[in-house]
């Protein structure tokens, strides 16, 4: 028997900086530079019998006075061989970002030009033969097949920002912006089964790659602003964006025919939508309705989507798919009423559903068919939230509120999971087979089925005192 031992934690140590210079009326120069030095530490291994699989580690007396089984042979170890279940590593990866940006102002224009540089170093080192990363297979008389371990790349991206906004005469505002923006990606991608064993089964094994790329998004974004009255405004943008060198998984082969996943930038996706917005403010009453439409596809819906589709053996998807956070159409309102000694507000939500993979039961036709993940979509959500406060008293420049906060206030049960062959929450396809197949004695099918985790949570009322000073 063993049991799982895991200690993480990291340290950030952070220097920034900033200068801003105003040349003149037209141009203010903004520059700084920020450098993040990070220290991780994994230790995940497990703790087992030191006589574990030998022939003392099963006898055992019976303690005839605490009645109970009392293993002769026990003395708990750490296993720190090389295997798959042990990830332990000490690493100090640094980041450092650099910008300068000129923003130039005249009577009907605002034009903001800038580029900022992104420097990572994963200060680790990397196997030179992937298909014998930790030197598991002994070639003496074929060093080519042996791993030496390199120093990981080092990467460093400039990103160009431009942004220029133009005054339609006094109630309207024309703007339009493009950039290229750079995100790490997750520290586990680099550094997971740090030593490079390769465990025996086919895509039993999944390894970190020091020389991932950042993930990169070109983004373009266009929007007019309008005041309709002097309560009353308007602004519609356009947006779309183009994410490359997403994170994915390559697959490779060991020299014993043994597959197994890297981590690499092979994905792709994009994102394109338009969002509206609508402000309304008259004395302490203000309205704000925010509606965004969006469609988001790329070849891969997480960073193990192909990695896992080939393990359990099934075709590559080979067009772009909706991904899981592909949300159609989110719809915000807000009413507020601000008095001087109370204040009364109410959020609305409306999101129509995420998408899930539906996948028919084998006794339907459909089933025969090949069908894309990510191919139907989850119920609607909706929910509203309320607070409120009211001003009860005040002694000096001290004053005491009442607080009210009320999440859910309708307690709509909201589906956030679903069963994938009926796309609802707590309903599934109960067939003769299952219900002879089942056995509990606590439970029916029924109630297995039957999951509260797959809602929202239901109505929360929080009811408090402030002390303002």
């Amino acid at each position: 028997m063993t049991k799982n031992l895991s200690e993480h934690w990291s340290k950030n140590y952070n220097q920034k900086r900033d200068v801003t210079w105003q040349i003149n009326k037209n141009h203010v120069i903004k520059t700084g530079a920020d450098f993040t030095q990070f220290v991780i530490h994994r230790f995940n291994t497990s703790i087992r019998n030191k006589y574990f699989s030998t022939a003392q580690e099963n006898e055992f007396v019976f303690d005839t006075v605490a009645q109970k089984i009392v293993f002769l042979y026990y003395e708990p170890e750490l296993v720190l061989d090389q295997s798959t279940s042990t990830d332990i590593y000490d690493v100090e990866p640094r980041q450092l970002a650099a910008y300068i940006q000129d923003k130039m102002e005249f009577d009907e224009m605002v034009i903001n030009f800038g580029v900022r540089y992104d420097f990572f170093d994963p200060n680790t080192t990397y196997p030179s033969q992937l298909r014998n990363p930790g030197n598991q297979l002994s070639f003496p008389n074929a060093p080519d097949k042996m791993s030496t371990y390199l120093k990981a790349k080092t990467s460093g991206k400039l990103s160009p920002r431009f942004g220029i906004s133009y005054k339609l005469g006094e109630i309207a505002l024309l703007r339009f912006s493009y950039g290229h923006f750079f995100q790490l990606p997750p520290f586990y991608a680099l550094y997971n089964n740090f030593r490079h064993v390769i465990g025996t089964s086919d895509f039993g094994t999944l390894m970190g790659n020091p020389n991932v790329k950042p993930q990169k998004t070109i983004q373009y974004e266009t929007g007019l602003w309008m005041q309709v009255t002097n309560n009353m405004s308007v602004e519609v943008a356009v947006f779309y964006r183009d994410i490359y060198d997403l994170l994915g998984t390559d697959f490779i082969e060991t020299f014993n025919a043994i597959k197994y996943g890297l981590y690499s930038n092979k994905d792709y996706g994009n994102a394109r939508g338009v969002e509206v917005k609508y402000d309304y403010i008259s004395g302490e009453f203000s309205a704000r309705v925010n509606y965004t439409l969006q469609y988001t596809r790329g070849n891969a819906d997480n960073p193990r989507f192909s990695f896992d589709r080939a393990g359990a053996r099934l075709d590559p998807v080979a067009v772009l798919i909706p991904m899981s956070w592909d949300q159609r159409h989110t719809l915000n309102v807000s009413l507020s009423y601000n008095a001087e000694n109370y204040n009364v507000s109410i959020v609305g939500r409306l999101d129509s559903g995420n998408p899930f993979t539906w996948s028919p039961i084998v006794e339907s036709p459909l089933a025969l068919v090949h069908l894309n993940p990510n191919n139907s979509i989850m119920p609607t959500l909706f929910s509203v939230d309320l607070q409120a406060y009211v001003k009860l008293f005040t002694i000096g420049s001290s004053s005491v509120r009442m607080r009210l906060i009320v999440y859910n206030l309708l307690d709509r049960l909201n589906e956030t999971g679903v069963n994938g062959t009926t796309g609802r929450a707590n309903q599934s396809i109960v067939r003769e087979v299952d219900l002879a197949g089942y056995r509990s004695n606590f439970s029916t099918i029924y109630d297995r089925n039957n999951d509260p985790g797959q809602f929202s949570n239901p109505r929360f009322i929080k009811l408090g005192l402030e002390f303002g000073f």
